[in-house]
């Protein structure tokens, strides 16, 4: 029998791993992250909270980072598609917010980025809470 802590534990990370797969499935799209705290059933202070204790990361830089190391492996295997229509793709608003974040997080320009043969040894895949608890 597990006791009352490792149950709410099991299923708090349950929950924040199905915002997880949500963001994963659905990072093209434009959602708020207030629509995560719903998916997830807590409120979103509380989502907030328990997020960051799981994973590392708030919410809004996890969305960050997923949307980011998506359009570098998109710019990599698809260099027929321009730098606007990745950011678009990959659920930016514009590509002017899209060049100067995906700037910040890899150091590089999107263009510069699908000239390198190196990714500077950012990881790019799919992460779960489970994986950083």
């Amino acid at each position: 029998m597990i006791s009352r802590e490792e149950y709410l534990r099991k299923e708090y990370e349950r929950r924040i791993n199905k915002a997880i797969d949500f963001v994963y499935q659905n990072f093209q799209e434009d959602f708020a992250l207030t629509d995560l705290a719903d998916i997830a059933a807590f409120s979103r202070f509380h989502f907030h909270r328990l997020f960051l204790a799981f994973t590392g990361e708030t919410p809004g830089e996890f969305v960050k980072r997923i949307r980011l190391t998506n359009a570098a492996a998109m710019l990599r295997n698809n260099p027929d598609k321009s730098v606007t229509d990745v950011a678009l793709c990959c659920g930016f608003s514009n590509s002017c917010i899209f060049a100067r974040q995906f700037k910040e997080f890899f150091t590089v320009s999107p263009k510069i980025w699908r000239k390198q043969d190196s990714n500077h040894g950012q990881k790019i895949g799919r992460a779960s809470c489970r994986e950083r608890v």
